[in-house]
């Protein structure tokens, strides 16, 4: 970047309220890409680098709650895929390893006033769809089809956080332009089973 363009900026970063050092320790991935062999179930678009509408004050929340949920979608995406090649029981040690490494993740953010119950429903969706996918592989090892797997409880139980989830992140950036709104939309329709 050339020296007058970093200059301003760093001006309409402070003007806006924010520093450099507010994005000193973003998680937020360079590339969304899922892993080869998956597909997301919705178009899932970056995080814009401007995200109108939401207060300086969450956008580091958002920038890591966020990227625990991409990277939660990823490793939902490849249990999936076992599951449909009846090979469950081989992604399911890596699924629950990468999986405690998020919450453990979200588990060390500073939550912003308001968004408590945003983080508790993220927290027990992804509890939900690990008790999930213990019980699809082994239904899927004992020859069950697909639709008989996705009428597991903890199927609906995990969406059903996750649709409250979303609920909260309208009602808590009701001015959020639109590009922002549909990224974060389209991570958490991801993360869901259905």
């Amino acid at each position: 970047m050339k020296r007058p363009e970093l200059k301003l900026l760093l001006m309409m970063l402070t003007l806006s309220g924010l520093t450099a050092e507010a994005f000193a320790s973003t998680w937020y991935p360079s590339s969304i890409d899922p892993y080869p062999g998956t597909t997301y179930r919705c178009e899932v678009r970056p995080l814009p680098h401007s995200m109108r509408g939401i207060p300086a004050t969450d956008l580091e929340y958002i920038d890591h709650a966020f990227s625990v949920i991409l990277k939660c979608t990823q490793e939902k995406e490849l249990m999936m895929k076992a599951i449909n090649d009846r090979n469950a029981f081989g992604g399911l040690d890596r699924y629950k390893t990468v999986i405690q490494s998020q919450f453990t993740r979200l588990d060390g953010l500073d939550t912003p006033r308001g968004l408590e119950q945003f983080q508790e429903d993220l927290v027990a969706a992804l509890k939900l769809q690990e008790t999930f996918f213990e019980k699809a592989a082994t239904a899927s090892y004992n020859g069950e089809e697909m639709k008989q797997i996705m009428a597991i409880p903890e199927a609906r139980e995990a969406s059903n956080r996750l649709i409250s989830a979303w609920s909260i992140m309208e009602t808590r950036y009701p001015t959020c332009d639109s590009a922002s709104k549909d990224s974060l939309y389209h991570h958490i329709c991801a993360l869901d089973l259905f």
